[in-house]
């Protein structure tokens, strides 16, 4: 910060530097310099942006909230500096990882979903730098704009807007050495950001695969038996993102994925009881996606209009091998493909600087078809069943959102309309249908108490989960003596949860929630005993009430050398299924981060966590453990190196038994016992376009300007 004169003095050791200047009503100015002692720089002129001052948020935070919603400004932000995206969504409110507030989130690059596995976008995030991102917006809950899928939060990020050309770069390579469980694997990912007035192009590629073993020992009935899996996997990953402004109020954006995985390998040797055979399984995938969306923008506030339109194409192919295997056995699935489209239209109108009313529709549509082997045959033989699938999603939504008493209290509700149908032929020519008509209601009540960064949201919405293709296939298992048959042809009834939360955010970084959630139709079997065999049939549908306690908080011990994060979650579901039975489950966890600033350029964290005993519908869980260490330090002025040992000080084994009705079954599964690896990550950016002005530079240990 300057002074009242408009002048700066920083002491700093000698070297080459980057001093960015930035104010609302200019454009960001940015100088790179040498210093070998005292230097003194001629006045820096920037140029006048007024135009975009009508949309600047100013807020000391960078944060600016809308409800329990908020936007965080990445771009100027000097907490961002130097970060990846993932390592700075990770200091915000309520954010840890993938999820908000302890809800799994959905991830969006320029209102494009990532349709990625959860630790594929956790490298895409990963290999971002904070320097290609322009904001990033946080919501809880989608509500009733994105889709009634089953709880889920959202996180948006849209990419660099800038004046002058620039050009952002960030590899990352990590090896990783498994023992306890033997394995190693291999990782290399990065980007590629190209940015100007016009033009904001983000590339992302990964490449990696790993091998492992893994050792499990098994109590079936009075049989004792183990197993050894041996699993490879080999993967490749480039996702383009790319938003074209025509005017200030016209702009086209495209996204484009393909994702490959030529080979992953299965191989379980089981050994002891009935259980003396082999089995290998190879998987071979393929995906690909595009993405297209027009926007366009008017009004004095900016109001929008957003029509998009996204197309999936996916493949699966299993190739199965059982050999010695007891009669009865099957293999997965041989073949399964599968189309997905949708188009959505949305019409967003700010009526005012804190209201706006979005309303939209869209139309999501899947054909999808697996096939495995007739009459329950052994992988070899000739013929295959087919089980195609029709599934068709229509909705309309409205959401409001106001605020009131002079910003104190926010308002956020929501209406979302669906009619869907499913549809399946598991055998012969007759289709089973289903269809249903319902809405889906969101309200968020925020009580802001912005003196001590203080938020207050009682929030409630209400979301579904939908069967998809997988879960119309039979098949039949042995578990040592025991013969184990999965029915129920007709279609899965959608599972419908409501939700009722409250959340706190004190002093702007710690969260506090609480939820209770009530369910219908959930998805769970009833097992009963038929002609000598273990029957689960999952066309039931019972009731779910559950409670969830989390807390997420960090603390300065020493301010900018040691900081603490802190992680608590619990969990209680109560289940009632319509065959009568009750089940209950729980589960708890804590985790905890200790940070450390060694030096100059060392930082040092310790990591630990802890599972409780745990239960679900149908096992009972041990409680595990395990802690970690991981140092990084700079190399130079683009490179940066991360030394890590997870995993370690663990109980090794986590125990599972089974409380299904007439199945005894008990599972011993050895975890890793630690992980450790390196990642060495290359950092770069520049600016390419004319600068606003010329400074002369002389040496120095000390910087003044104005």
């Amino acid at each position: 910060m300057t002074g009242s004169d408009g002048k700066f003095k920083v002491s700093v050791a000698a070297g080459d530097y980057s001093i960015t200047v930035t104010h609302v009503q200019y454009y960001d100015f940015t100088y790179k310099t040498g210093i070998a002692s005292v230097t003194e720089l001629s006045p820096f002129a920037l140029k006048v942006n007024v135009e975009s001052l009508e949309a600047a948020s100013v807020t000391g935070s960078y944060i600016k909230r809308r409800g329990s919603n908020y936007t965080v400004s990445v771009k100027g932000n000097p907490k961002a500096e130097g970060l990846s995206t993932l390592s700075f969504m990770g200091t915000l409110p309520g954010v840890r990882g993938l999820s908000v507030n302890d809800r799994p989130a959905v991830i969006y690059i320029n209102d494009r979903e990532l349709k990625m596995s959860r630790y594929q976008i956790v490298q895409y995030l990963s290999n971002i730098p904070t320097e290609s991102i322009e904001d990033i917006r946080v919501r809880p809950s989608k509500g009733a704009v994105g889709q009634a899928s089953r709880r889920n939060a959202a996180i948006y990020i849209r990419t660099r807007r800038n004046e002058n050309e620039f050009i952002s770069a960030m590899a990352m390579i990590n090896p990783e050495y498994k023992y306890g469980v033997k394995g190693a694997k291999g990782d290399l990912s990065g980007s590629f950001g190209y940015f100007d007035k016009k033009i904001s192009s983000l590339t992302f590629f990964y490449g990696g695969g790993f091998f492992e073993n893994e050792g499990r020992a098994n109590i079936v009935g009075g049989n004792e038996e183990a197993s050894d899996a041996r699993h490879e996997i080999a993967s490749f990953t480039l996702d383009q993102s790319f938003v074209y402004d025509i005017s200030d109020k016209h702009s086209i954006g495209l996204g484009l994925n393909v994702f490959y995985k030529p080979y992953e390998l299965w191989r379980k040797d089981y050994t002891g009881g009935s259980r003396d055979y082999r089995n290998n399984s190879i998987i071979r995938y393929h995906k690909e996606e595009v993405f297209v969306q027009y926007a366009y923008k008017f009004g004095r506030r900016n109001s929008s209009f957003k029509l998009t339109a996204d197309l999936v194409n996916g493949n699966t192919n299993v190739s199965d091998e059982y050999i010695n295997a007891p009669e009865g056995f099957v293999p997965v699935p041989l073949m399964r493909n599968g189309v997905n489209a949708g188009i959505q239209a949305d019409l967003s109108l700010e009526l005012d600087d804190d209201m706006n009313l979005t309303i939209g529709t869209n139309y999501t549509g899947m054909v999808a078809s697996t096939a495995y082997p007739d009459g329950m045959e052994l992988a070899g033989g000739e013929k295959l069943y087919s089980v195609p699938y029709r599934e068709g999603i229509y909705s309309a939504y409205a959401e409001y959102y106001a605020s009131f008493w002079d910003g104190r209290l926010d308002l956020t509700a929501g209406l979302r309309y669906e009619h869907a149908f499913f549809k399946a032929r598991p055998s012969g020519d007759s289709w089973n249908t289903y269809r249903y008509d319902d809405f889906f209601p969101y309200v968020d009540l925020t009580y802001n108490f912005k003196k001590d960064g203080y938020y207050l949201s009682l929030m409630f919405d209400r979301s579904i989960f939908r069967p998809s293709s997988s879960d119309y296939i039979p098949y039949i298992g042995r578990d040592g003596e025991q013969v184990y048959d999965v029915s129920g042809l007709s279609l899965v009834l959608p599972e419908y949860r409501n939700e009722l939360s409250l959340t706190q955010t004190i002093g702007g970084a710690h969260t506090v929630g609480f939820s209770y959630n009530f369910n219908q139709n959930v998805y769970n079997p009833v097992y009963f005993t038929q002609d000598d065999k273990i029957v689960s049939t999952w066309t039931s549908a019972g009731s779910e009430h559950g409670f969830s306690l989390f807390a997420d908080m960090g603390f300065w011990i020493i301010k900018y050398t040691m900081h603490i994060g802190l992680n608590l979650r619990g969990q209680y579901n109560m289940l009632e299924n319509i065959a009568g039975g009750s089940f209950d489950s729980w589960e708890g966890r804590v985790s905890a981060r200790l940070w450390f600033q060694l030096s100059k350029s060392w930082t040092m964290a310790l990591t630990g966590s802890y599972n409780s005993p745990s239960k679900s519908f149908s096992k009972i869980y041990d409680d595990n453990w395990s802690a970690g260490i991981a140092a990084g330090t700079d190399l130079g002025k683009n490179w940066h190196l991360t030394l890590y040992l997870y995993d370690v000080l663990n109980n090794r084994k986590s125990r599972s038994r089974s409380i299904m009705p007439g199945l005894p079954y008990e599972s011993i599964y050895m975890y890793d016992s630690a992980r450790a690896g390196f990642t060495l990550t290359y950092k770069f950016s520049n600016y390419r376009g004319k600068r606003a002005s010329r400074i002369n530079t002389v040496s120095g240990r000390s910087v003044s300007g104005n």
